[in-house]
């Protein structure tokens, strides 16, 4: 289990780690800017915070492309914010 029930959060796999981002709140409208990864090779650590997201929304999205992890496309209409960003991680 995630650290706090999200609703459509994004997630993507990359480098044997699980990576949850974004969604919203259990409401249904207050977008999460969390980022969590859980290391498959080391499940004893559990969650572990990744870096805090400069926009969120639910039903985000995530591509792997060389060693950058890009999130995008969130679904408008769910949260209170309208969204049209995009970014990126390092990873």
């Amino acid at each position: 289990d995630v650290p706090e029930p999200r609703y459509m959060p994004g997630t993507i796999v990359a480098d044997n780690r699980i990576h949850v981002f974004g969604g919203s709140k259990t409401d249904r409208t207050t977008p999460a800017y969390d980022h969590w990864i859980l290391d498959l090779d080391h499940l004893e650590q559990g969650w572990i915070n990744g870096s805090r997201l400069p926009f969120a929304g639910d039903h985000g999205r995530a591509t792997l492309i060389d060693e950058w992890i890009y999130f995008y496309s969130f679904e408008h209409g769910h949260a209170a914010l309208d969204i049209t960003h995009t970014g990126v991680w390092d990873r």
